[in-house]
């Protein structure tokens, strides 16, 4: 299984995925970590940046756009963001590794935040 992490920069904190976080893709067997792959974002689109995450099994973050997340579904990466926050890295991937996905807005439209709502450019910080 590959899932792809957003980090806020030096943190192993969940962060939004999109420009400006850190995107590691983290390779698991049998419920451990192998391997973590550091994704090198060179700029671009929230299209390019769903592309640079294209085999993972999930992609968790804390937040992420409309485009970003219209990129993602249509390259068939599912995203999920954990309801309660600021959640570290490692438990974050334990609960889903756990298959509480109760704990896990699916969709970026969960938000209820006015701007989510709406369809306007926004993410979550």
């Amino acid at each position: 299984m590959k899932i792809a992490i957003a980090r806020h920069p030096h943190s192993t904190t969940l962060g939004p995925f999109g420009q400006g976080s850190e995107l590691d893709i983290l390779e698991l067997r049998d419920g451990q970590v192998v391997a973590t792959q550091p994704v090198k974002q060179t700029g671009g689109c929230c299209g390019g940046l769903a592309m640079l995450v294209r085999g993972a099994d999930v992609v968790l973050c804390d937040g992420i756009g409309h485009g970003a997340l219209h990129h993602l579904t249509e390259q068939g990466t599912p995203v999920a963001r954990p309801k309660q926050s600021p959640s570290e890295v490692n438990d974050v991937v334990r609960l889903w590794l756990a298959g509480d996905t109760s704990a896990f807005f699916s969709r970026s439209d969960d938000c209820d935040h006015p701007p989510c709502k709406s369809g306007s450019n926004h993410h979550h910080e």
